[in-house]
């Protein structure tokens, strides 16, 4: 779903330097599970990963 998200909206045209820097901060306001709601889920910084990947930008 995040993947798809991200299709949707396009984020690629807004980040038109492929080798800037780009800053994932996933929340974490307690540590419970993710499905709680409390906490970023691993797959939504998974998906943000692959997508920018798949769209050329470089993974330190």
């Amino acid at each position: 779903m995040t993947k798809e998200l991200l299709e949707r909206t396009d984020l690629k045209s807004h980040i038109k330097d492929r080798d800037k820097k780009i800053g994932i901060k996933p929340n974490l306001v307690s540590p419970s599970e993710a499905s709680w709601g409390a906490t970023t889920h691993p797959e939504v910084v998974a998906g943000i990963i692959e997508y920018l990947k798949e769209h050329g930008f470089r993974i330190l």
